[in-house]
């Protein structure tokens, strides 16, 4: 259904133009509100890779989300699938990775789906949010206890009666119907500054790199 692997390149200030849709949070602050999304100051891709540049310029500290999209639109989801992105980074205090599914209509009470979810520089987590009226509680949570310094291949597995992470092959499952989501959702690879410890420190900066991206429906 979606598939990229980056084989345009673009220079920093062009991704938006040369991948258009994959910049939907461009102008926003994240999470913690100690970042904007820039992908015009971020963002590049060469060599069939993307390079998020992390980093603090322009009065704050500047990030990215990609959006994926589908024949340069942006893609508002599905209910079900497989999500599957091979990336690393490098381990840059005060920034962290939460790529996740949300609910295509923004209602968080439906739930979220995050993996991989880390602070640079900490190990690979993945997280799936209550669904049952409390999406701010972890319904399950596990920890791959490994480093993202190195290339990876991370999938999301959603289903209707289960949720799979799989990490080079090796998959955790849950089947608890309160952390599976029953609605749409959108994918998005949401880097940002970490959520505790205030904002990061002027001088840190690195990267994050993703190959490619693919996603398929799921009964």
């Amino acid at each position: 259904m979606l598939a990229e692997d980056f084989s345009r390149d673009a220079a920093l200030g062009q991704f938006d133009s040369v991948y258009p849709g994959w910049s939907g949070y461009d102008g926003g602050r994240d999470t913690s509100k100690n970042g904007t999304y820039n992908s015009d100051a971020v963002v590049s891709v060469s060599g069939g890779v993307v390079t998020k540049n992390l980093h603090s310029g322009n009065g704050g500290a500047q990030v990215a989300a990609l959006t994926p999209a589908v024949n340069g639109k942006a893609w508002n989801g599905q209910l079900y699938g497989r999500y599957s992105v091979r990336f690393r980074a490098d381990d840059v205090p005060g920034y962290k990775i939460a790529w996740l599914l949300w609910p295509s209509n923004d209602d968080w009470s439906q739930g979220e789906i995050d993996f991989p979810e880390a602070d640079l520089g900490s190990t690979i987590s993945g997280f799936s949010h209550d669904v049952t009226g409390n999406p701010s509680r972890n319904a399950w949570h596990m920890n791959t206890g490994t480093s993202m310094t190195d290339w990876h291949t991370a999938t999301i597995e959603w289903t209707a009666d289960r949720v799979t992470f799989i990490l080079d092959g090796q998959a955790q499952s849950t089947t608890d119907r309160s952390a599976i989501p029953t609605d749409p959702m959108r994918w998005v690879l949401q880097t940002e500054t970490a959520l505790d410890g205030g904002a990061p420190g002027g001088g840190a900066s690195g990267r994050v790199q993703v190959d490619w991206v693919a996603a398929w429906s799921r009964a």
